[in-house]
């Protein structure tokens, strides 16, 4: 079954013909493996990405898999190569999520189970989608912030938390960084 993994751990979900996994510093990847012989190149592959529709395959052949994605994929910037993954020759292909913050608990619409849709249309609870460039700017300010928590800049990390949450009435004032007395411990 094509369900849901642990969020910990990070492995390629097996689909029968194919596997699939989140990917990518940030889960902006979603990478699908279908396993090849090593007797096939590039020019047997049979592949097919739009429309929010794929297939991958060899040609000739009934395709590995085929249809309707489960989330909306940015075409221009997804590809295909031969790699080897976990020890067997592969064509995987790589889809660039258009919305970041959405999981893919599942590769193709079909394989999901129908719970029909949440009155809002907020699938899982994470608000309307932001563009993917803006989303990637939000973790890359985050990754900033962690740096800098790091290196015990809690000041400067809170200031940064504090103009990325500006908007954000509920967040402003970041208050859940203590701050941190310097010099001796009191006595």
């Amino acid at each position: 079954s094509c369900g849901r993994r642990p969020c910990v751990a990070r492995y390629a979900r097996p689909c029968g013909t194919y596997s699939f996994e989140e990917a990518g510093r940030h889960n902006e990847e979603v990478r699908i493996y279908v396993p090849i012989g090593d007797q096939h190149s590039r020019a047997d592959v049979d592949f097919h990405l739009g429309e929010g529709t794929i297939r991958v395959g060899l040609q000739g052949e009934k395709p590995a898999l085929e249809g309707q994605l489960w989330r909306p994929v940015d075409y221009e910037d997804s590809d295909w190569m031969i790699e080897e993954h976990e020890g067997r020759r592969c064509i995987q292909v790589t889809l660039t999520k258009v919305n970041v913050r959405e999981g893919w608990n599942y590769l193709l619409k079909h394989e999901a189970p129908d719970r029909g849709p949440r009155a809002d249309g907020d699938e899982e609870g994470l608000g309307r989608p932001l563009s993917n460039a803006t989303d990637m700017a939000v973790l890359h300010q985050l990754d900033r912030v962690q740096a800098l928590l790091q290196l015990q800049r809690i000041d400067d990390a809170r200031k940064m938390m504090d103009i990325m949450c500006k908007d954000l009435p509920e967040l402003h004032e970041f208050d859940c960084i203590e701050p941190q007395e310097s010099g001796p411990p009191p006595q």
